[in-house]
């Protein structure tokens, strides 16, 4: 019942500022509406003087409270369904904790330097799991002309796990990245491609040290290929002793709002990312 209560709260306050923010727009409206009145009139000055408000209307005031709406919305959004199945969490807008050098670190895909950008971070615990999931994109590889391009968008999220899993290997999926750049990458960290065990499917490639170093049993490749199935965006999962690394492409935990209508309860209660879930479903699967 509380829950309940707290749900037609939040959709009750982001209606009245949605309200506003219609106000405002009718005030952005009005000034413009006077800019055209006093250039039929001829008045040049007042035309100047009216055109320079109301741009600084929309530049500072309008767009300023359209930003902070939306952003509540998505924070409000994160807030009653993903950040519900943590404790001690924290959103922050660009994390202050991630960096380009960690994200090579977790070596998922090749990118350019200096490109890699961090946009809306969540961190939390899930028992004995330190979780930190963040948007972010980079430049996968860059033009001869020196521009970077091909930029890849989505989603990485990190687990420390309370014990070494022992285990030290990369599954991707075809197509998260062109073929020729996967095996220079690979093949840069002193990874080789290993055949895939029984119960792995075709769509995966799997990568290690080498031939005899421990693989995670059956049970975990068939949980990541229903994972793999369910999430539209294609993935790289990679183990590294006590730290598990996942990247989905083009899936965020932003989700798309508008200023245009009133945020509605289901909108409001639809988990902009689903996947955590599976991605913690992966873990009791780990060992064999």
């Amino acid at each position: 019942m509380a829950e309940q209560k707290t749900q037609n709260s939040k959709v009750t306050e982001l209606a009245a500022e949605n309200k506003r923010m219609h106000i405002m727009a009718y005030g952005l409206m009005a000034l413009l509406f006077l800019v055209l009145l006093a250039t039929v009139l001829r008045q040049f000055a007042l035309t100047s003087i009216l055109l320079i408000v109301a741009i600084l209307y929309q530049m500072f005031i309008v767009r300023k409270q359209q930003k902070s709406y939306l952003r509540k919305c998505e924070n409000t959004n994160l807030e009653l369904t993903t950040l519900q199945k943590l404790d001690g969490v924290k959103i922050e807008e660009k994390p202050e904790d991630a960096s380009e050098a960690e994200f090579l670190e977790a070596g998922l895909f090749p990118f350019v330097p200096k490109t890699v950008r961090f946009f809306k971070s969540i961190t939390g615990k899930k028992g004995a799991f330190h979780i930190h999931s963040t948007d972010c994109s980079a430049a996968e590889r860059q033009h001869e002309t020196g521009v970077a391009a091909d930029i890849v968008t989505g989603n990485w999220t990190q687990i420390e796990l309370p014990e070494d899993t022992g285990l030290h290997v990369c599954i991707l999926e075809d197509g998260l990245f062109p073929d020729e750049l996967r095996k220079e990458f690979y093949e840069g960290q002193k990874l080789v491609e290993l055949p895939r065990p029984e119960g792995m499917p075709g769509t995966l490639h799997l990568y290690a040290e080498g031939p005899d170093v421990p693989l995670p049993g059956g049970a975990f490749f068939q949980k990541l290929r229903s994972f793999a199935a369910y999430t539209p965006g294609k993935l790289v999962a990679r183990i590294q002793g006590d730290t598990l690394d996942v990247f989905i492409r083009n899936r965020f935990l932003s989700s798309s709002f508008s200023v245009r209508e009133p945020l509605t309860k289901e909108e409001l209660l639809r988990d902009p990312f689903p996947e955590l879930d599976h991605i913690l479903e992966l873990i009791p699967f780990l060992k064999g």
